[in-house]
Parts: C-alpha cells; structure tokens; sequence
C-alpha cells in the first residue's frame, strides 16, 4: 500500500496513533484497517519504535535531485547547439544519454536520463526526426542561386515562359521492415520475394505565365525493372 500524500508530521503522527492503537489492544490488521494501511508496515513501526525509539518514526524524505544554475543551463545550450560530433560523439545524434554524459562532464553534475529529458524540455528542445540534407549540399550557391538567378528566372515568366522543376526518384520493391510484437526469444520472419525490382518515377511542377501559384503538371513512371526485364512508360 502507497505512503498516503502529506507532510513528514502528518506520516509521523498516523504512525503515532498506530503504537496508541496497538497499545489499547488493538490488533495488527485492526489498526491497519482503521488507518488505511498495511498490517505488515504497522509491525514494522513497531518494530522501528522498539528498536529506536519515536525518534525512529519521524520520516525522512529523500533529498531533491541537484539542478544546474542559470549559469551551466546557458553552457549547455550552447554545448548542444555546437552539435554531438563537436562535442566528442560518433555521429550528430543527442540522446538523453549522451546530453547526461555531456552534463557530468561540464557541470560535474549527474542526472538519470528521465531527469535529462525533463530538462532538455525546460530549456527549449524537444525530441525530433531530422531532416535529411545531402552532403553534396552547398548552400552558400544555394543562396546565392536563389538571390541572383531566381530573379531573373521569375523575370521569364512574365514574357510568356512557363518555370518548370523536375526531379525522377527510385523505389526499391523489397518491402520496408517495421517494429513488430512477437514472442520472447521468436524473431519474427517476414517472407518476400528478394529480387531487386525497381521502379523509377518522374514528377514535377509547373507555373505557367498567368498562374499565380505552383501546380503539379506531369508525373509517371519511366521505367520498370523487374528482375532482367525492362518496360519503359512515359505517363507524361
């Protein structure tokens, strides 16, 4: 039975009232239903005051977990913005570990993970998916693209010139592997056929000169692969 909510004097005078009750002839199981509680935690406060007197009885709460200042909060911000693999770590994934780990070393403080997640929460973070970016990726001739060669792009358009983005992707037909219930100790199987069929897709969108906003004009398959045969589809 739960420790009933209350002060550390109001834990103490119910277990008080217990030894009065004992005291007066009352059994184990007779106090603990009058109280609310267990018989065996009224034996053992009478067991506590036996060997240590009431003082025994008085209730100690455990102490509250340490917290970081102000301070060490701001350093860890700016430890976590500066990314895991700057800090030390494999790969730029934080866990709750990890940030657990990165807390002791620089605030010689120690947390549980829980107690982690919590305070990843106060100071502004929560858990995400990342965003895939490809490391080929520059974005310094993105932006630059985007504030010269944009411009003049959009410039086109209003002499009668449609702006089109495409893009072709792939598909792999081995089917993709999700997180399952199963017996402990019984892997489950999924069966399928492992040929490396494929199909590749095109898409794109269009603004044409008297449109105000994007629209998706043309997609298909280009082509199937299935195994050593090869079909092609335009679609477009």
């Amino acid at each position: 039975m739960p420790r009933p909510k209350g002060s550390a004097e109001l834990i103490a005078a119910r277990r008080h009232q217990a030894l009065r009750l004992l005291d007066e002839g009352f059994s184990f199981n007779e106090v603990g239903r009058m109280l609310g509680a267990a018989a065996s935690s009224v034996m053992r406060w009478r067991d506590t005051a036996e060997g240590g007197g009431e003082e025994a009885l008085k209730v100690r709460f455990p102490p509250r977990p340490p917290t970081l200042t102000d301070r060490q909060g701001r350093t860890l911000v700016k430890l976590l913005l500066k990314g895991a693999m700057a800090n030390g770590f494999s790969t730029e994934l934080w866990t709750a570990r990890r940030v657990g780990t990165l807390i002791q070393q620089h605030c010689r403080v120690q947390f549980h993970r829980s107690h982690v997640a919590r305070l990843l929460h106060e100071l502004g973070f929560s858990c995400q998916k990342p965003e895939r970016r490809a490391l080929e990726c520059d974005e310094r001739k993105i932006e630059e693209w985007k504030r010269t060669r944009w411009p003049q792009v959009k410039k086109r358009c209003a002499v009668g010139c449609h702006i089109v983005f495409a893009d072709e992707s792939g598909f792999m037909m081995i089917p993709s592997v999700r997180c399952t219930w199963a017996p402990v100790g019984q892997t489950p199987i999924v069966r399928h056929y492992y040929r490396r069929d494929r199909i590749s897709a095109i898409a794109g969108c269009r603004r044409a000169p008297s449109a105000s906003s994007w629209d998706s004009t043309f997609g298909g398959i280009r082509s199937i692969s299935l195994g050593r045969k090869s079909m092609t589809s335009s679609g477009i």
